[in-house]
């Protein structure tokens, strides 16, 4: 169970990241689009090399950090997709990635989009952000919003016993609509 404290940064995080997509847009705040651009940078460095942490950190609002470095590991990695597609995927309240991936599905009826995601759901917590890069990215394309808080208490949970955020994103993604890929489903469960 999270502690307060993680909790609290969490807010903390997600509601600065919306008061700097807010300044950016409505009040074409300089400091603000700044900001953005440095997450944006440093998200599109870490894919590749050890990212810029100077770069994340002045962007970050007080307090949106913690004692738990793992935990910091993916507030910082969110923070930098927030900034790389804060203008395209809006914050849609209880929408999973998974929902969401399955919105961007029926918006493009691509089988493909259903490998990628089984793809997703079968990786290790190493090669987790750049799967989850390439989701935001396809969603980026299509204008297709998610939580964003959700998307970090589900992707710091990613390890968990029991693997319920994957369960979680299958149930979402196939909740409403038939797979397009014969045997997708079955594939999906037994992974897990």
């Amino acid at each position: 169970m999270m502690h307060d404290e993680e909790r609290i940064a969490d807010y903390r995080l997600i509601s600065h990241l919306a008061r700097l997509h807010e300044d950016h847009d409505k009040r074409n705040d300089v400091d603000a689009r700044g900001k953005l651009a440095n997450l944006r940078y440093a998200m599109r460095d870490r894919l590749h090399t050890d990212y810029p942490v100077g770069r994340v950190f002045p962007a970050l609002a007080e307090g949106a950090l913690s004692d738990n470095p793992e935990r910091n590991e993916w507030r910082t990695l969110i923070a930098g997709l927030y900034g790389y597609a804060h203008d395209e995927v809006a914050q849609r309240d209880g929408v999973s990635l998974g929902t969401a991936l399955r919105d961007l599905f029926e918006a493009r009826q691509n089988e493909s989009l259903e490998r990628r995601f089984m793809a997703l759901l079968n990786t290790d917590p190493e090669q987790l952000p750049g799967h989850l890069r390439q989701a935001i990215s396809l969603l980026k394309a299509e204008k297709i919003g998610l939580d964003w808080k959700m998307l970090l208490d589900q992707a710091a949970a990613w390890s968990a016993s029991g693997r319920w955020v994957q369960k979680r994103w299958t149930r979402d993604y196939y909740r409403s609509r038939k797979p397009a890929v014969e045997g997708a489903v079955s594939d999906a469960t037994t992974a897990l």
